[in-house]
């Protein structure tokens, strides 16, 4: 739960405080109003991933995923040989070659594109991320969590014009994360630390990039953000 609909004088000036003292003047002025629609909106939006409603429905759709799922695989497994080929070749239809070796080297890797489809299939089946989707309590549930650090990357990326990393707790994006984590959800750093890691984790994996200044741009052009 979110301690309030936006961030007081007292707290914006504690989380521009722990940025790097180099930044532009006029992004720093602008911060607070960036600092506050943030929160207003964007916060807000992440949270509702949180209400018992939404939940229950994307529980839901995840079971109906997960039970297609299982019964897709189950077919494909039971398909012969001839039948897998017909399939793999109907998808992935091999290109000719010249040689025999060419044609094989291309069917082998058709055929390992078919395999990471089943071993997709097998860990969503396995795995049963629909009974994972429960409202808790205490620290922040995943999703919200990173969604929240998302942001506070982009954000401090464009507060400071340099990019965010996972780094150490001295490092300028930690302090900066770690002051506002806190404001957000009123509860020190919990559950920073495993979020921070999530976020690394995608960024480098996933190159996941979050649409918040992007976003404020579109709904106040007047702020110019990309020109300051």
């Amino acid at each position: 739960m979110t301690s309030g609909p936006g961030f007081t004088d007292r707290e914006v000036n504690l989380i521009v405080r722990s940025l790097p003292k180099d930044i532009l003047q006029p992004r720093i002025k602008l911060l607070p109003d960036i600092l506050r629609e943030w929160r207003r909106i964007d916060v807000t939006d992440h949270f509702s991933w949180e209400s018992p409603e939404i939940i229950a429905k994307r529980r839901k759709r995840v079971e109906k995923a997960e039970k297609a799922a299982a019964e897709l695989l189950k077919q494909l497994t039971a398909l012969n040989e001839p039948e897998r080929f017909l399939i793999v070749n109907e998808v992935w239809p091999v290109r000719r070659q010249q040689t025999w070796q060419a044609w094989w080297n291309e069917h082998c890797r058709v055929e390992r594109e078919f395999q990471k489809i089943l071993n997709f299939l097998k860990a969503l089946s396995s795995a049963k991320p629909s009974s994972k989707l429960r409202r808790g309590r205490g620290q922040p549930r995943n999703v919200v969590a990173y969604l929240i650090i998302r942001d506070i990357a982009d954000i401090f990326e464009w507060a400071t014009r340099q990019k965010a990393t996972r780094g150490e707790e001295d490092s300028p994006f930690y302090e900066f994360a770690a002051a506002v984590w806190p404001v957000v959800f009123g509860k020190g750093d919990d559950g920073l630390p495993a979020a921070l890691k999530n976020w690394a984790w995608a960024r480098k994996n996933l190159r996941e990039r979050s649409p918040c200044i992007a976003n404020m741009d579109l709904r106040h052009p007047e702020w110019r953000l990309f020109e300051l």
